[in-house]
């Protein structure tokens, strides 16, 4: 019962931001862009059996979250081979976000190979999204 009710409370907290956020004009184009084979978008798969995982939940409207883009995509680069990077758009994937506990977006989830993982909330520059890789690397 209490999943049912925390997956009720995270389903209006989602509807909320959107409303209160609201979509990006449809001129806009979405800045979130997919890097080449670096960035893996299979969200049916976010176990990191093979490589550690950075699984990077947002929204295309969410300011913050097309901020930290970049550095994301940058770090994908830079890491291709030693870390798998995931994105997961919360509107599109709303039971993914769930099953994550994501209340609040952008969310990282820096997963380790045995499937335990951390999660940091919120804009992380690029120093320490580092911090963070190095840590899943140890």
């Amino acid at each position: 019962m209490k999943n049912v009710f925390g997956m009720m409370l995270l389903g209006i907290a989602v509807v909320g931001m959107v409303a209160c956020g609201g979509k990006a004009d449809s001129g806009v184009q979405e800045q979130v862009t997919v890097v080449e084979d670096s960035v893996a978008v299979d969200t049916m798969a976010l176990t990191a059996d093979v490589m550690p995982k950075v699984i990077d939940f947002y929204a295309t409207w969410c300011g913050p979250c097309k901020k930290i883009a970049p550095i994301v995509e940058e770090l994908a680069k830079e890491y291709e081979g030693k870390v798998i990077f995931e994105k997961v758009d919360v509107d599109e994937k709303p039971d993914l976000a769930n099953e994550y506990g994501v209340e609040a977006i952008p969310t990282l989830v820096f997963m380790k190979t045995d499937g335990t993982y951390e999660k940091n909330v919120g804009f992380m520059d690029k120093e320490a999204l580092k911090a963070e890789i190095a840590k899943l690397l140890e």
